[in-house]
């Protein structure tokens, strides 16, 4: 299996203030108090989350946040080629299950869990059916 990559990627800054490095695939989403762009982990599948990481972010430092296109994430489980995918309570993607926001849908797959696979990012975060 080749690489996961991106594509067509539309990115946004994201601001690091967790205190430690926020890493690669992550789910994130805004925090609500802070400085402006402030991004933390996304941390219930119910949170309205910003985009996926493109790269590691350490503390006190700007990375690129994916909104539109296709990226890489991290995954929590085994994730299927062509499922919809949700995030969970660890920020990594899983896949998507009934009433839940879905932030995607993967374009590779990955067996186990723990890998990189490459998703097309869904902006607004629609419900599972």
């Amino acid at each position: 299996m080749t690489q996961p990559r991106e594509r067509d990627c539309k990115v946004v800054p994201g601001y690091n203030g967790t205190g430690g490095t926020l890493s690669k695939g992550t789910i994130v989403k805004l925090k609500t108090s802070g400085v402006d762009d402030e991004i933390i982990a996304a941390a219930a599948d119910t949170d309205a989350y910003l985009g996926i990481l493109r790269n590691d972010v350490a503390d006190g430092a700007y990375g690129d946040v994916v909104i539109g296109g296709t990226c890489v994430a991290l995954t929590g489980a085994a994730v299927t080629k062509g499922s919809r995918v949700m995030f969970d309570t660890g920020a990594v993607v899983i896949t998507a299950t009934t009433g839940k926001t879905f932030v995607g849908v993967a374009r590779t797959s990955d067996g186990t869990g723990g890998g990189y696979i490459e998703v097309d990012v869904v902006t607004g975060g629609p419900v599972m059916p």
